[in-house]
């Protein structure tokens, strides 16, 4: 191929013209795709603080916590099952999030006065409430001490308490990076075994 016959083949066709509307519908165009990639983002945003939301009872259960709450042994069992329910749900939803949660946690960072994200004061007030599960109603804490009367209100014979807290274990052992066994978020029961 000679430098001619390329020459030739590179110019526009004499026919093939552009429509005078052209440019106007690329805009258009461009205009519609921007404004749909604003609400897919606006969207995604809004599905995300719902999704935040269910975490809400949780992060109150901890920050309410009080000494001289009831203590009954249903009472301490169900304010460490809401917190165990939001420490297994958090590492299993929102531990990886997606490419769409990821760029709108760069655009949240990007805006004035963010200094962390909405997943990142999730992520730290979820690591808060885990913390103080683990101090407050677990292993040896005085609350947690009275669900010794688990197997006595609750319990089979022959039941394995501890076993029953093993995805719970796993769960906090993720998100907090250290070792933590069934038996510590199990119910004081002794022997681990009505």
């Amino acid at each position: 191929m000679n430098v001619l016959s390329l020459r030739a083949y590179l110019q526009p066709s004499a026919t093939l013209r552009w429509h005078p509307a052209a440019p106007i519908i690329a805009a258009v165009v461009f205009i519609a795709l921007i404004f749909a990639s604003g609400a897919d983002l606006g969207f995604e945003i809004a599905k995300r603080q719902a999704r935040f939301a269910q975490y809400l009872p949780a992060i109150q259960e901890a920050m309410i916590y009080d000494e001289q709450a009831t203590r009954s042994t249903a009472g301490v069992i169900r304010r460490a099952a809401i917190i165990d329910h939001a420490v297994r749900n958090w590492v299993e939803q929102e531990s990886d999030p997606d490419w769409l949660s990821r760029f709108a946690d760069s655009v949240e960072r990007k805006a004035p006065r963010h200094t962390l994200t909405q997943h990142e004061i999730v992520q730290a007030s979820i690591v808060k409430v885990a913390d103080v599960r683990l101090a407050h109603l677990a292993g040896d804490a005085p609350a947690w001490q009275e669900t010794a009367a688990y197997c006595r209100d609750f319990g089979r014979p022959g039941l394995e308490v501890a076993s029953r807290y093993e995805s719970a274990a796993v769960a906090y052992t993720r998100l907090l990076g250290r070792e933590v066994s069934a038996s510590q978020l199990a119910p004081a029961v002794p022997g681990g075994k009505c």
